[in-house]
């Protein structure tokens, strides 16, 4: 039987079973955010899932992207 691998979408850190998971229920259903009027972000794409390792990995992810805008 083949090994799945997650990679962690904060920190890149490989997981056989990421211990937090975000996901979409629609494969084409898309997150974004929208920070003080700016254009919005997508946070969570097509395929409509995230792996992290911890709350701080899931935290650095969104805080990263808000503050890139």
């Amino acid at each position: 039987m083949k090994k799945v691998t997650f990679v962690c979408d904060g920190c890149g850190a490989e997981h056989e079973d990421p211990p937090i998971s975000l996901w979409m229920n629609r494969a084409d259903a898309v997150l974004k955010i929208k920070v003080n009027g700016a254009l919005a972000i997508t946070a969570i794409k097509e395929d409509g899932l995230l792996n992290f390792c911890n709350t701080g990995c899931l935290q650095a992810y969104f805080s990263k992207l808000v503050e890139e805008e």
